[in-house]
């Protein structure tokens, strides 16, 4: 036989459901604002603390000195002087290229140089080569005219005919004609044409000397700072050709950092201002630089699936460390405005109105006061309120809306009823 006391009796389930609704109804009710309670809400209270704006980058850590050199010349390797990660300072030898070739050019340029001003002294009113020639011109002429003499009397004799006295006279003729021009170049001054040209010759000649001096000098490789030898990328007896990266030396001493601030912060930093400079490898430990330089000029970076405009800016370490080393990542964090003492409220009390100005809603006995914000220092997650109605401690409604107004009534959760 069955248990009847156990059985629930059905007017019990509608009792409890007329309870269940009841509740409900009041609930909805106090959110609705339907109720003199007023709407259930969260708080916060304004504090005085510190407070600062800041711009955080990453970085990396590089050489104030960095120089790769390349090979000015081609030629093969007949000496390395360093290793990789000597130290080397200003003028120290790297490097010797095989200058065999071009210092026999320089040999054959000299001699042609020598000969070219022999030959110009030469040319010279007064010159040897002048004076041979007018002397040579002379002897000619004084033959051709015994020719001629001798010619007139074997033809008087019947011996030669009238041609070839009239050949006769015509080589003497000639020979004049070289005699007075013999003596006409020799009474030239020395700004004749062929004077000239000569002295440009000689110039070409000295020109192609001294650049050749140079080259031959490009041969010896030499360091042009005080570092160390981070790369050497030749060997001895390997086959250089001129553009080819040779060795890359770097201060290892004095650091720099370079990093990327992007285009909407880049007004907000100025060279001189202070950095804060951390790294994985000094956990917990902070190194000092400044602002050395910002480009002029903005690049455009990939950040994962998209691209950021940003501007190279380069920060000098202020003390010599040994926390940082070249090709390290670091974390740059830039104080761009602070206060110790600011009336601090966060963003979450706010909101922002059509004309772009903020409110925010001081709880008072239970009612929204809207106040409106003059905003100074604003970090990510707070602001500082200059001016406005707010003190500290007062309570501020959490996440205001569109549909929050001045003088509603609001119950605040955690708060005694």
């Amino acid at each position: 036989m069955a248990k009847t006391g156990k059985k629930k009796k059905p007017w019990l389930w509608v009792v409890l459901a007329v309870v269940v609704v009841v509740v409900l109804f009041g609930g909805i009710s106090a959110i609705s604002g339907g109720s003199s309670a007023g709407q259930m809400v969260s708080g916060v209270k304004a504090a005085v603390e510190p407070i600062a704006y800041k711009i955080f980058a990453n970085g990396g850590v590089e050489s104030k000195q960095d120089v790769e050199l390349i090979a000015e010349v081609s030629g093969r390797v007949l000496e390395v002087y360093v290793q990789e990660g000597d130290l080397v300072k200003i003028g120290d030898p790297i490097l010797k290229l095989d200058d065999r070739q071009l210092t026999e050019q320089l040999e054959d340029l000299t001699l042609e140089l020598a000969i070219a001003k022999e030959t110009r002294k030469q040319m010279s009113p007064g010159g040897k080569l002048i004076e041979v020639q007018k002397e040579t011109a002379a002897l000619h002429y004084e033959q051709a005219k015994e020719d001629y003499e001798r010619a007139l009397k074997l033809f008087e004799s019947g011996a030669y005919s009238q041609s070839q006295v009239d050949q006769a006279n015509a080589a003497m003729q000639t020979a004049y004609q070289s005699k007075v021009s013999s003596v006409e170049s020799s009474n030239q001054s020395k700004s004749s044409s062929d004077l000239v040209i000569q002295d440009l010759r000689i110039e070409s000649i000295e020109l192609r000397i001294d650049r050749l001096k140079d080259t031959i000098g490009k041969a010896v490789v030499i360091s042009p700072i005080e570092g160390t030898v981070a790369k050497l990328n030749v060997k001895h007896l390997d086959n250089v050709q001129a553009g080819t990266s040779i060795v890359n030396i770097q201060d290892l001493e004095s650091l720099k950092v370079k990093t990327y601030i992007n285009q909407y912060d880049i007004g907000k930093i100025k060279v001189g201002q202070p950095v804060e400079i951390t790294t994985n490898s000094a956990k917990g430990q902070q190194i000092s630089g400044r602002i050395a330089s910002i480009s002029k000029v903005a690049t455009v970076i990939q950040m994962g699936q998209g691209q950021e405009i940003v501007v190279p800016v380069v920060i000098d370490i202020d003390e010599k460390q040994d926390l940082l080393k070249i090709n390290y990542s670091v974390r740059v964090e830039v104080t761009v405005e602070a206060s110790e003492n600011a009336l601090v409220i966060p963003y979450e009390t706010t909101r922002q109105l059509p004309d772009g100005s903020r409110v925010a809603y001081v709880i008072e006995s239970g009612v929204l006061r809207e106040v409106p914000l003059a905003i100074g220092i604003e970090s990510d997650i707070k602001l500082e309120v200059l001016e406005g109605l707010i003190k500290e401690g007062e309570t501020l409604l959490v996440n205001p809306d569109d549909s929050t107004v001045d003088g509603a009534s609001v119950i605040v959760l955690g708060e005694d009823m």
